[in-house]
């Protein structure tokens, strides 16, 4: 199946289903449904995402996969290349509902142990991402652990009853 390339449009603004800035584009292919065996139309990450991840690319400071659909499988994985990372500081990873299916706590759960290791990590954003209960526990007692995060948004997921935890950690803080 081959991927569609993004279209720069006459506004500056590129073709796809989003708004995206420029430079993370070379990261994602574009995929139509229908054509070419897609089961969804929407970015998917490519081998370069995943290279420089992996690559410890000094010059990759900025995880942005925000806003894409992945869903937990998807991020998931990227979480899988970013284990080792020692470069990136932020981490734009909200608004990745999947329009296909339910975010379940794969993600949450391969996100937790990077952000208790990461010395590097300062920003985290994970709003709107449908963070199931089990996820929110595993990254508030990351953070518990964590010293480098400076800034964190968990807003619109679901913590419920598991917001304590989430107070907890934020003590932790002496926030």
């Amino acid at each position: 199946m081959a991927p569609v390339a993004p279209q720069k449009k006459a506004d500056g603004s590129w073709a796809g289903t989003g708004d995206y800035p420029e430079w993370t584009v070379k990261y994602f292919d574009f995929y139509f449904k229908g054509h070419s065996g897609a089961e969804h139309t929407g970015y998917v990450p490519n081998q370069a995402l995943f290279d420089v991840l992996e690559s410890n690319d000094p010059s990759f400071t900025v995880l942005d996969v925000e806003n894409r659909a992945f869903d937990d499988d998807v991020m998931a994985e990227i979480m899988e290349a970013l284990k080792h990372n020692t470069c990136v500081t932020e981490l734009k990873l909200a608004r990745n509902l999947s329009h296909w299916n339910e975010q379940g706590d794969k993600f949450g759960l391969a996100l937790a142990p990077i952000l208790a290791r990461s010395k590097t990590i300062t920003k985290v954003d994970l709003h709107n991402n449908d963070l199931h209960e089990k996820a929110i526990v595993a990254i508030a007692e990351a953070l518990k652990v964590n010293t480098s995060i400076t800034e964190l948004n968990l807003a619109d997921n679901f913590a419920r009853k598991n917001a304590k935890d989430i107070a907890d950690m934020l003590k932790v803080w002496g926030m």
